[in-house]
């Protein structure tokens, strides 16, 4: 899967029973990957992912009940957010009795993992570079403009030291006379 594309991802679950691939004719084009499950009358399977927007196709609360024969399917529009390894795959066994509460047991957990495309690897690039560069250089600019101008007001206060050295009839030239 790639950033930014909406894939639709199917599973499709089978008893051992069944003379039915749940294999075989799955839509799309991309490998096909299978796992031995457990499986009971009531599955329901969850896609979820932190960084994905997933959507459900088909019935909403993804429950279904499992045959004998055939195969039971779920499938989900999925768009990845950020590249990574965080859409989890997980496939949760629903088990009701009569007058027992109902029980979850989680039967198979993949993780899928996401390839970032050229704008994904840009944007990253962005917001783990150059967003923080972009709040630090007017810091780091304002501390230098702080030191330039310490450093030229100290040396200009040592350069102009400025030494009176006068003669003494000039004193009495510039002195007003008249007083006692």
């Amino acid at each position: 899967m790639t950033v930014g594309e909406t894939r639709e991802i199917v599973v499709r679950a089978a008893p051992d029973t069944s003379s039915v691939d749940p294999g075989n004719a799955l839509p799309g084009d991309g490998p096909v990957d299978s796992s031995a499950v457990r499986l009971c009358s009531q599955v329901r399977a969850d896609l979820d992912g932190a960084d994905f927007d997933v959507e459900r196709t088909g019935e909403p609360t993804g429950r279904r009940g499992v045959g004998s024969e055939g195969a039971v399917e779920w499938s989900w529009a999925v768009t990845p957010l950020r590249a990574g390894e965080d859409l989890q795959l997980v496939l949760t066994l629903y088990v009701s009795e009569p007058d027992v509460a109902p029980i979850e047991l989680e039967s198979f957990r993949k993780t899928i993992v996401v390839e970032a495309n050229r704008e994904e690897d840009t944007k990253g690039f962005v917001r783990d570079w150059l967003i923080p560069a972009g709040i630090t250089a007017p810091v780091v600019v304002a501390a230098l403009g702080w030191l330039v101008v310490r450093w030229r007001t100290r040396r200009a206060a040592r350069s102009a030291v400025v030494v009176d050295v006068r003669d003494a009839a000039d004193d009495d030239a510039r002195r007003p006379t008249g007083y006692l």
